[in-house]
């Protein structure tokens, strides 16, 4: 089984704007464009300027399984200039009808499978950090009070990335389904320690094969940071 993310985005678009200054008690999002994908489903950085930080907080949802193998997964990734993309992720699968979730990192292409048990509520915070000196990434289950780590020296620097889910292919390269998963709230998504809205104007909804939405991406909250993702039984 391979995870496989989305390799390519709309042109980057320069917003023009001091982000320094703002704060997150009143956001202004970019105007938004929506996309229906049949692989992701979340909201796409966008800047046209370097950003070094990715951070996002979850529950993990319970899943209904059928007997069908269903799997995704669910990131916050940056993309250097060079092409290569890092990120923290959780795989949530069905497997002969019982949900399991594991912790992986992708690093610039090389992929690990993390140590330690990860269940439905479980409180998880995933952070990518980029820039020309290093790569960092980590994954943090706060309820079971482990942290992984790792970072990888000689990187480039970001303009791009993406939070939220992803397609896992089996080993023919045939995309799995979404699972049943409950509802989804991410939240204290900031980028550079500033709030999401700030930073995407790009939002999609995963959609399968025949067109039916699979799962719908929410709007960003007044906040800033937080958003859902809401599976649609299709």
């Amino acid at each position: 089984m391979t995870v496989g993310l989305l390799v390519a985005l709309p042109q980057a678009a320069a917003f023009g704007s001091d982000r320094s200054s703002m704060t997150a008690h009143t956001v202004s999002s970019p105007r938004l464009t929506v996309v229906q994908s049949t692989t992701n489903a979340g909201y796409a950085l966008e800047t046209g300027a370097e950003v070094s930080t990715v951070t996002a907080t979850f529950t993990v949802p319970t899943v209904t399984c059928t007997s069908k193998t269903r799997a995704i997964s669910l990131y916050t990734s940056l993309e250097s200039t060079t092409g290569k993309t890092s990120y923290p992720w959780l795989l949530i699968e069905c497997l002969h009808g019982s949900p399991t979730y594991v912790g992986n990192f992708d690093l610039a292409g090389n992929n690990e499978v993390l140590p330690g048990h990860v269940a439905a509520g479980d409180v998880i915070t995933l952070r990518v950090a980029m820039n020309t000196v290093a790569t960092k990434i980590s994954f943090s289950n706060h309820t079971k009070g482990n942290r992984f780590g790792a970072k990888l020296f000689g990187a480039a620097s970001a303009t791009s990335g993406f939070v939220g889910i992803g397609p896992i292919y089996d080993g023919s390269g045939n995309l799995y389904g979404v699972p049943a998963i409950a509802r989804l709230n991410l939240s204290n998504v900031q980028v550079d320690q500033q709030p999401l809205a700030l930073y995407s104007s790009i939002d999609y909804n995963r959609t399968n094969t025949t067109g039916g939405l699979e799962v719908t991406t929410g709007s960003i909250s007044a906040s800033g940071t937080d958003f859902a993702l809401t599976y649609n039984h299709p």
